[in-house]
């Protein structure tokens, strides 16, 4: 009997950061997606990191 290991694939977590070329708007950058979702407002941030976190499951924070 043949037996196939399924390995677990690791996937890069997306990318949360202040946006370069807006004050007080952050970005989530994921791999796979095709362009960066922008939050802004008074909760920019902590949109941006729910997001991350409901969508894919994890987020790599950049504060600064």
């Amino acid at each position: 009997m043949d037996t196939d290991i399924i390995e677990p694939r690791v996937r890069e977590p997306p990318r949360v950061y202040p946006a370069p070329e807006a004050t007080g708007c952050w970005m989530v950058e994921a791999p796979a997606a095709a362009a960066p979702m922008l939050f802004s407002g008074p909760n920019a941030q902590k949109l941006a990191l729910r997001y991350a976190y409901e969508a894919f499951g994890c987020a790599r924070f950049f504060p600064f």
